[in-house]
């Protein structure tokens, strides 16, 4: 079994929901409520799960979220333009993949979807609050990326 193909630690599951919290949190305060708020509902549901020890997803309670998400889409977001729109849509699809992550490569494209939430900050605010969340977050989920591939449970920060 490759460092990748492993079941993801729920500390690094933790960790990376945790970032996405802070993205999802952000784009509440600077786009719309509905995105973010599902973003960190997706959040929410992924730490219950890991708190209790249950691992997998449910098909039909994946099927809802997706149906949720895509709905609040179509109805919500479509006269916006489509930056905003794909903003959005990324919003919702990096909920979806926390939502259905096992193993250590989820915890990467997690990772990779977070710097791609990191540049969207940049789209929609330019002050100096979002350079320090983006650095912030760039250093944090660079500290998860490099950690992901070890064998252990903790993140160590410093290192």
């Amino acid at each position: 079994m490759t460092a990748v193909s492993r079941p993801a630690s729920p500390g690094l599951v933790m960790a990376v929901g945790g970032l996405l919290a802070v993205l999802g949190l952000f784009h509440v305060f600077i786009d719309t409520l509905t995105y973010g708020a599902f973003l960190l509902a997706t959040v929410a549901v992924k730490t219950l799960r890991v708190l209790t020890g249950t691992r997998k997803e449910k098909r039909w309670f994946l099927l809802l979220f997706a149906t949720l998400g895509f709905a609040l889409l179509a109805l919500l977001g479509l006269d916006e333009g489509y930056n905003t729109l794909a903003i959005r849509a990324l919003l919702i699809l990096a909920g979806l993949k926390l939502l259905e992550t096992e193993s250590a490569r989820d915890v990467i494209v997690l990772v990779f979807l977070g710097f791609f939430l990191v540049a969207t900050v940049f789209l929609l605010e330019q002050g100096i609050a979002s350079w320090v969340l983006g650095f912030a977050m760039v250093w944090a989920l660079s500290a998860v990326l490099s950690t992901s591939g070890l064998t252990g449970d903790e993140i160590n920060w410093r290192e």
